[in-house]
C-alpha cells in the first residue's frame, strides 16, 4: 500500500508520498490506542456536484442526493 500510494503521490506531481511518516518513538506511542473501528450503516446517498452556473441566494450548496 505504501508503494501505490507513494507512485500515485509522485504521478501528482508531489516531491514525495503524502502518507505521513512516523518516528520509532511516535509508533511506539500510538501502537495499541485504536486497532478497530466500527462503522454502523443504515442508509447511502450518492451526493453530486449540482451546481448549474446560476447564482442561488436560497440554496448555497451546490449538490444533489439521490438514492
Amino acid at each position: 500500500m505504501k508503494t501505490y500510494i507513494q507512485a500515485a503521490s509522485l504521478a501528482e506531481g508531489r516531491p514525495r508520498s503524502r502518507l505521513p511518516e512516523f518516528t520509532q518513538q511516535e509508533m511506539m506511542r500510538i501502537n495499541g490506542t485504536s486497532d478497530f473501528f466500527g462503522l454502523n450503516h443504515f442508509t447511502s446517498q450518492i451526493a453530486s456536484d449540482g451546481h448549474d452556473g446560476r447564482r442561488l441566494f436560497q440554496r448555497q450548496e451546490h449538490f444533489n442526493l439521490s438514492r
